[in-house]
């Protein structure tokens, strides 16, 4: 069986991780919601978790210390930021930008993650 992908959400609107965790898990991904850098960190070493995507709020402090640190661990990790807040003074490299307020979130990761095409979808 293969492993399902596991998304790192980070942000600090609570029911936004919540909504976008339920509706990934719900089509199959293992996710981890957290509010905030210290909870994710402390998720990933609690479950000895490393992730295939992170979503993230690039607002919060400390965002890329952390991709660097997860990049290193997974050479092939993916990364969407929330657009609708403001470019990280030192740019992180994203594989894609989506709003909160946007409803395609499903068809957003299997794009950044490439299952889309893997799977013969156009």
């Amino acid at each position: 069986m293969i492993r399902p992908a596991i998304i790192l959400i980070i942000d600090d609107e609570l029911g936004f991780v919540a909504w976008l965790g339920v509706t990934l898990a719900a089509n199959g991904y293992a996710t981890l919601p957290a509010t905030s850098l210290s909870a994710a960190k402390q998720l990933l070493e609690e479950l000895s978790a490393i992730p295939d995507l992170v979503v993230m709020n690039v607002e919060l402090g400390g965002t890329m210390e952390l991709i660097e640190a997860l990049r290193r661990a997974n050479v092939a990790l993916k990364v969407i930021a929330i657009e609708d807040t403001t470019p990280p003074a030192r740019p992180i490299e994203v594989d894609g930008m989506h709003s909160r307020s946007e409803a395609d979130w499903l068809m957003t990761v299997e794009r950044v993650l490439d299952l889309r095409n893997a799977s013969g979808a156009s």
